[in-house]
């Protein structure tokens, strides 16, 4: 083993491909390849230590200015933490792409990818969920961050929520090229209590068609209890409700089930009768 490992080789690695040295007011517009394949000689030991080191492939970017250019690979300056190594080529043949864009920033607002699951008997109200700050900078290429109107938080899920509560969630990296500032945010989840209101003696509508004159519907009327916050039950009237059965000519003894219009903010919890039918006078 000491014999073979003191015998010069070739082997290959990959390292990380870097670009230091720019301007301040420039970033990189275009992301670099996350490798490049590059193919050392050496002695068998130094080869070994080489596949643990933190070698790196740097391209040297001071100079650079707003443009798209194509850099060759061999102008580019190989570093590992020793030297006792022959570059002897990259693998890579093809000229590297370099976009380089002026650096620019802007505040964007935050907008939510939370699922709010609330306990029985209460609402979690996704519409008033609030961050703190409610907006965050993005940093990077200018066409990039130009074409940013918000950034969203991680996915995540908060179940059986009982009440208001405040969490801090993680703002979602969606581009690699762009700085977040801040990100994380805190969410201050709104939980509040369902209450009911009961509706009686709603008028129901006869729809599709025309009863003869010895057809009634059977009965005339229903009583609805609707659920929902404070906010949207209080506001409810009976004018914003509307009920009606379609008409079946051929009905026979059939039960008709009635089709309740309500506002989107409540939902019905129950409803008596629960059927309706055409019956002679």
């Amino acid at each position: 083993m000491h014999v073979a490992t003191e015998q010069s080789y070739e082997h290959t690695y990959n390292f990380p491909l870097i670009i230091e040295g720019l301007p301040d007011e420039y970033v990189l517009g275009a992301p670099l390849p996350d490798s490049v394949g590059v193919v050392l000689e050496g002695r068998g030991k130094n080869l070994i230590k080489a596949i643990f080191s933190d070698g790196a492939v740097v391209i040297d970017g001071s100079g650079f200015k707003y443009s798209e250019r194509f850099f060759d690979l061999h102008d580019a300056e190989l570093r590992l933490p020793e030297d006792n190594f022959r570059l002897m080529r990259f693998t890579r043949t093809e000229p590297v792409r370099l976009v380089i864009d002026r650096y620019a920033n802007r505040d964007v607002s935050v907008i939510s990818s939370l699922y709010l699951e609330s306990s029985e008997g209460f609402a979690a109200i996704s519409e008033k969920t609030v961050f703190n700050p409610e907006n965050v900078i993005i940093g990077g290429p200018e066409r990039l961050v130009r074409s940013v109107e918000f950034v969203k938080t991680v996915s995540d899920t908060f179940r059986n929520l009982n009440a208001s509560t405040t969490v801090v969630v993680d703002i979602n990296r969606e581009f690699d090229l762009l700085e977040y500032t801040p990100d994380l945010v805190s969410a201050k989840i709104v939980v509040e209590p369902l209450i009911k209101k009961r509706f009686e003696g709603i008028e129901v509508e006869v729809k599709g068609g025309n009863p003869g004159e010895n057809e009634v519907l059977d009965p005339r009327k229903i009583d609805i209890v609707f659920e929902g916050i404070a906010e949207e039950i209080d506001s409810l009237e009976p004018d914003d409700i509307r009920v009606f059965v379609d008409y079946e000519p051929e009905h026979g003894d059939n039960r008709l089930r009635p089709v309740i219009i309500h506002p989107s903010g409540v939902d019905v919890v129950s409803k008596t009768p629960e059927n309706f039918r055409f019956k002679k006078k």
